[in-house]
């Protein structure tokens, strides 16, 4: 997630969002730079969103990054992609609000949205640092939820969250593949964080200001915040 470099997947007519790595000392960005999935065909599924790493020392201007999956018109829809954005000297911008990674929107006829992919953030200049990883998936509410892997089941050694912020928002549906420990955790409302039977802890204090319709689905894990334990099992 912090140096992402898949492709993403083809669909049915459309190729995935490719690969994008940029290093540099300062980058002024005012435009997009994307590793969106091509769109698909009428009958054919749409392709997933592929990656984009920057590393640089400054970051600036009113651009945008982007890897999102592809919408089908009549088919399934993409997965998205991976962003990644580390800064060795200065803070973040305005830009960490523009980078976006959701799948690809449900259609009228398969009324199912494809899985959001990850935003990270990290600023290694003013030590101790910590990333953020936002996950969200804009308008992309259905019944039958498609679940963000975390940490993602690929091959080789799986990426450490520790000291990681996790965000979730805007119908992000994520579940573990194994137990956890994260910096802190944010959801908002039509979030669902799906433990299935891992531990997620949380060096922090429970947060009393997350939104009504934001829900942990146990399946007989749990979380351990900082100072307590919340156990329940469905």
């Amino acid at each position: 997630m912090s140096a992402p470099t898949a492709l993403g997947s083809g669909g049915g007519s459309s190729t995935g969002g490719g690969s994008i790595k940029l290093v540099t000392t300062r980058l002024t960005h005012n435009g997009v730079i994307s590793a969106n999935a091509d769109p698909a065909n009428y009958n054919a599924s749409g392709g997933s969103g592929g990656s984009v790493w920057v590393q640089c020392g400054e970051l600036d201007g009113l651009g945008e990054f982007q890897a999102n999956g592809s919408y089908s018109i009549n088919e399934h829809p993409g997965g998205g992609g991976r962003i990644s954005i580390i800064l060795t000297n200065s803070t973040m911008t305005s830009l960490s609000l523009k980078s976006s990674a959701p799948g690809g929107s449900k259609n009228s006829n398969r009324k199912v949205a494809a899985a959001a992919g990850t935003v990270y953030f990290c600023n290694i200049s003013n030590p101790p640092s910590s990333g953020t990883l936002r996950i969200e998936n804009p308008d992309n509410t259905t019944v039958d939820p498609v679940w963000t892997e975390l940490p993602p089941r690929i091959t080789g050694t799986q990426e450490p969250l520790r000291g990681t912020v996790l965000q979730l928002s805007d119908t992000a549906h994520v579940g573990l593949t194994s137990d956890c420990f994260v910096k802190d955790l944010f959801m908002s409302e039509g979030s669902t964080l799906r433990l299935n039977g891992y531990t997620l802890r949380v060096d922090s204090y429970k947060h009393p200001d997350w939104g009504d319709e934001a829900w942990v689905v146990y399946d007989g894990g749990q979380i351990i915040w900082r100072g307590g334990t919340i156990i329940t099992v469905r």
